[in-house]
């Protein structure tokens, strides 16, 4: 069995035992050792299989070491100095782990793209704009609007969630440009997403009591996303990822109408949405959303 197939399958049945553990230090150790596994695997798969760009996954190895630390952090504050302050000092560190992921995905996408021909701007901006609209209405103005909090706090809430509108967008970049979507490719992506989709998720507890009374069991998603950007960098297709492509072909292919439906479908799902929340219709983002964003 290859190494990085080996990390792969310890990491997720570590991960797994983890997020089953009851809630504690023992848990927390465990969990930081998860994370830490993950930065030093980075570090090992660019040593083992020497791509020609490196400088992105030295980018990601730091993203994922900063953001162990912030779980050290925060686990400080929640099981010694038995409080949770927030913002805090974890929050400081965990937001800087979305603009390193960001950079690193960005050089990673300049160092595929062709010299010539377009650079899948237009279907980036269709899906960043369609998930944009639902963080608004659902997460950043929920927060925004909470005038029981200090503007500071409200401030580092919705900080949050356009964080990972903007992993989300570099993310799409990448996902949109020309080349192969080798098993690394896969395995970044994954890790974004579950990333992202554990976020998303723990933001919609503040609102919804029934997912914050069970946070924790949103661990297993970053514990996840931990171990695939370690799988990613110890498989050898890590090398092929930071190629140079041919210029793309502008074509109306699947893809591409399925990003738009996607995006079609943004504004009655708003409107779905703040009807079963029995919240008034907040007309702008579902013009903007109904409006046709036609791929050129």
């Amino acid at each position: 069995m290859t190494i990085w197939r080996r990390y792969l399958l310890v990491g997720l049945a570590v991960s797994a035992l983890c997020a089953a553990l009851p809630l504690g230090v023992g848990r927390d150790l465990l969990y930081c050792l998860v994370g830490a596994s993950g930065a030093t695997a980075i570090l090992i798969g660019v040593r083992k299989n020497r791509p020609n760009h490196a400088i992105p996954w030295y980018f990601f190895a730091g993203a994922t070491a900063t953001w162990v630390f912030a779980d050290g952090l925060y686990s400080w504050y929640q099981d010694v100095a038995l409080t949770a302050p927030f913002p805090s000092l974890a929050d400081a560190f965990y937001l800087a782990v979305y603009p390193l992921f960001a950079i690193g995905l960005l050089t990673l996408g300049n160092a595929r793209r062709p010299k010539q021909g377009p650079y899948g701007l237009d279907e980036t901006l269709i899906l960043t704009i369609s998930v944009g609209l639902l963080a608004w209405v659902f997460l950043i103005t929920p927060t925004w609007t909470a005038y029981d909090e200090p503007v500071f706090n409200r401030l580092v809430g919705i900080a949050y969630p356009l964080c990972d509108l903007l992993l989300f967008a570099v993310l799409m970049q990448l996902a949109t440009s020309e080349g192969a979507r080798n098993t690394t490719f896969r395995l970044v992506a994954g890790s974004v997403g579950a990333m992202l989709a554990a976020d998303v998720v723990y933001a919609a507890g503040v609102f919804v009591p029934a997912i914050a009374a069970h946070t924790y069991l949103l661990d297993f998603g970053w514990l996840f996303s931990y171990v695939l950007w370690g799988a990613a960098a110890l498989h050898p297709s890590m090398r092929d990822l930071s190629v140079q492509q041919p210029p793309r072909t502008l074509k109306f292919s699947a893809v591409r109408l399925v990003m738009l439906a996607v995006a079609m479908s943004v504004g009655p799902v708003i409107a779905g949405g703040e009807l079963i929340a029995g919240r008034p219709l907040d007309a702008g983002p579902i013009v903007i959303a109904g409006a046709p964003r036609w791929c050129s």
